[in-house]
């Protein structure tokens, strides 16, 4: 899995020793570029230098929580957004729903497999790279493949129920882009033919009734 795709700028932050070790460990196993921060003030340190494409951040941490983390790091002057994952033990609808609110790209409830983690780098290559290298999943990878686009289409569908009972314009309009943006990437991954046949459809509907509420049903006025 890790020669089929290129190595990734991966921003681990966690306020456990372990759990940041293991992750940045498997990361690194597969050829990524990994850096750690055990507090939200030492991502918001590092993430300016680093410029990390992907970020993976707990949610439970001392002084900064997640949420907070998260919503800095999007307004830090970097060239390009990273992909924002929460990757906690809190799996909650609520704690979905304050991720969608804080701009998480995807929710991840702990434990989190290594293959989980293939997947997801894979995922964020171009549709180009995806086509090229799908040969290569294996039968299960493909499986996790489509866990994560209908986890990301359920964030997506967060962000629209938030833009609906937001009372803010420029939060509204904030989250619909969200949204949109997700619904970009999972037709994206879905044109690289990296989702398992038995898992394609159940993608494709959740895909389908989300361009409907992008396209106008159930989306609130702007």
């Amino acid at each position: 899995m890790a020669a089929a795709t290129r190595s990734m700028r991966v921003m681990v932050v966690d306020d456990s020793a372990d759990t940041v070790q293991a992750m940045a460990m498997l990361l690194q196993l597969d050829g990524h570029e990994v850096i750690t921060a055990s507090s939200g003030k030492g991502a918001l340190d590092l993430a300016p230098l680093f410029r990390p494409e992907l970020v993976l951040l707990d949610l439970a941490m001392p002084e900064q929580d997640g949420y907070a983390v998260a919503q800095r790091i999007q307004r830090l002057p970097l060239r390009q957004r990273p992909y924002i994952v929460a990757v906690t033990g809190h799996g909650t609808k609520e704690d979905k729903r304050r991720c969608g609110q804080a701009g998480f790209d995807l929710h991840l409830t702990k434990p989190v497999g290594l293959e989980t983690y293939q997947a997801l780098v894979a995922l964020l290559q171009t549709s180009r790279s995806l086509v090229e290298h799908s040969h290569v999943l294996t039968v299960r990878h493909r499986a996790v493949v489509a866990e994560l686009m209908l986890a990301q289409l359920e964030m997506a569908n967060i962000y629209l129920d938030s833009a609906a009972i937001s009372s803010i314009p420029d939060s509204r309009i904030s989250y619909t882009a969200h949204a949109s943006r997700a619904r970009e990437r999972i037709s994206t991954w879905l044109s690289g033919g990296t989702c398992s046949e038995e898992r394609a459809g159940e993608v494709l509907q959740a895909l389908q009734r989300l361009k409907e509420r992008l396209s106008g049903k159930n989306q609130p006025a702007l």
